[in-house]
């Protein structure tokens, strides 16, 4: 009820679910599929939301053309708007109910989607409007949503994840303390996981 759909969306995402495992390297077979938007956060926001001089179905088509086929794997996608492929559903079910209703449950469906030895892929041509929060603000007022779950998901997942292999990346900076200090929460968040 906070999204609104432009014109090719649907054929759009369908498109990324079939095609996009033989695009993107090492792309395995799409599980889900979401659309990029002015608001959902992670890699599907895009920083170049249309101005109100310019028509919703027009912007999304000029996105379209500059975007095409530009699909990209993503370690979780927002549930504001996705596509499922029904064998992926038969074998992972639908969202844990013990995210609802706030928060997290679409990292968890990303997370079981991955287990399950499917990619979730970012649709950068298809491109939505998303209130964001919207949803949830009319059915419980506005609060900090996100939060409420996130030690709920943290415990679910630390234990199934521990022991798995952890990207490790290194690189130079002029000024590693200054940079060390301002990932300190990003690092400590990483962790938890």
């Amino acid at each position: 009820d906070d999204v609104v759909v432009t014109p090719g969306w649907l054929e759009g995402l369908r498109e990324c679910m079939e095609e996009a495992p033989r695009v993107c390297p090492g792309g395995r077979r799409a599980g889900l599929v979401g659309p990029v938007t002015n608001r959902g956060g992670g890699p599907q926001e895009v920083q170049n939301p249309p101005p109100a001089s310019v028509p919703l179905d027009e912007h999304a088509e000029r996105h379209r053309e500059a975007f095409r086929r530009r699909w990209e794997t993503a370690f979780t996608l927002a549930s504001f708007c996705l596509m499922m492929r029904r064998d992926a559903l038969d074998r992972i079910g639908t969202f844990d109910e013990r995210f609802y209703p706030l928060g997290h449950g679409d990292d968890d469906l990303s997370l079981r989607m991955q287990e399950a030895g499917f990619d979730c892929y970012v649709a950068s041509d298809v491109y939505v409007h998303h209130e964001g929060g919207a949803t949830v603000d009319r059915a419980f007022g506005p609060s900090a949503a996100g939060r409420r779950n996130l030690d709920l998901f943290y415990d679910k997942w630390r234990e199934r994840r521990r022991g798995k292999t952890k990207l490790v990346a290194t690189y130079r900076v002029k000024n590693a303390a200054a940079t060390l200090a301002e990932l300190k929460i990003e690092i400590q968040t990483l962790a938890r996981l």
